[in-house]
């Protein structure tokens, strides 16, 4: 454990200790330490991915905001911060009701909010993200034209490049929802620009890994539309960028592998070099190490790697990776149902692979 993160654990215990083990008892600046108690376990929670700590903090956010002698002032950073909590738990477990009350919370965070404050881009941005967030899950097309709509404000209202980056990512993102399910490649267009300009701020930690793994994909899917080999390029090296600022144990980490591989497959596609093939292979390889057995991804993983390898068996001979790419097959269909999706194209290429 890190000093960092020590210190904080050692902040939780106290936090807990005073506002439990004496009840009725009146604490010292308890409305102070039931305001800053969610936001603790919040941060443990992004660095430990513990769902104990998410709950514990969707909890005491709860307790914080019916507490009797909450200032005021305090509401609309403490509703926004639940709103985020309940929608990173929602990615956690699927129920709705988490999603209905984060907008919920999202919407009297702003509507409570000074509207001369600083921090208004802030609620803005984080309303957006949670009705994007619902349509993403329920596809109500007026969430995600909101979404847009609120978006654009938040961009308007950020004052600080850092803060307007920032708004730009999370724009970018429900532009990019909205071509996803409309297909305008004006929205595509749009959120590759706001994309790009996020990016262009201090490239460290999770928000500059996020900014340009999601540019990569905008690009990725903008080859796929238009076809101009530039966006390959560009997509690739915004991957790698983002996999360079990405922790081993990022839950993000094993995706953004597996997006650069398929990309350098593409491109070996495109311009038959050997050298992007034995490279998508070596990260395709590495996204099934960090995938965990049982992810909803894996068998999508082993698949793609495993038809890397088939690639590479038809171009040189190898029968090494005939044999790796028939293990892999078997794999996939081994941890895919039949009923899903990508069941026949496993057992499709798997009896290829055979023959």
């Amino acid at each position: 454990m890190t000093g960092a993160l020590a210190d904080l654990t050692d902040g939780i215990a106290a936090a807990e200790a005073a506002l439990t083990d004496r009840p009725g008892v009146a604490i010292p600046q308890e409305a102070m330490l039931r305001v800053r108690l969610p936001s603790a376990y919040h941060q443990r929670f992004r660095q430990l991915h513990d769902q104990h700590d998410l709950d514990a903090a969707v909890t005491a956010a709860q307790e914080a905001l019916a507490a009797p002698d909450l200032d005021r002032e305090r509401l609309p950073g403490i509703s926004s911060e639940l709103g985020a909590m309940l929608q990173a738990r929602l990615r956690l477990t699927g129920v709705r009701d988490d999603l209905d009350l984060a907008i919920e919370m999202s919407r009297r965070a702003f509507a409570a909010s000074d509207p001369e404050s600083p921090g208004r881009w802030a609620l803005l941005s984080n309303f957006g993200m949670v009705l994007r967030a619902r349509f993403d899950h329920f596809g109500d097309e007026a969430d995600i034209r909101q979404a847009v709509e609120v978006g654009q404000a938040a961009v308007a209202a950020a004052t600080t490049d850092t803060d307007r980056r920032t708004a730009q990512a999370s724009l970018g993102s429900s532009l990019r929802s909205r071509f996803d399910y409309a297909g305008q490649l004006q929205d595509l267009e749009q959120a590759i620009e706001l994309f790009s300009q996020a990016a262009q701020g201090p490239a460290d930690g999770q928000d500059g890994g996020a900014r340009l793994s999601n540019l990569g994909e905008a690009l990725r899917t903008r080859l796929r539309v238009r076809g101009d080999l530039a966006d390959l390029d560009q997509g690739g090296d915004a991957g790698r960028r983002a996999i360079a600022l990405t922790a081993a144990d990022d839950p993000t980490y094993a995706r953004r592998l597996s997006h650069l591989g398929r990309s350098l497959r593409v491109r070996f596609e495109r311009r038959g070099s050997l050298a992007d093939l034995d490279e998508a292979i070596e990260i395709g390889e590495a996204a099934i190490k960090a995938t965990g057995h049982g992810n909803v991804d894996e068998s999508a993983r082993l698949s793609a790697t495993a038809a890397a390898l088939l690639l590479r068996f038809n171009r040189v001979g190898n029968h090494v990776d005939l044999n790796r790419s028939i293990d892999l097959f078997r794999e996939a269909m081994a941890t895919t149902t039949p009923d899903h999706t990508e069941y026949p194209g496993v057992i499709s290429d798997l009896t290829i692979a055979l023959l």
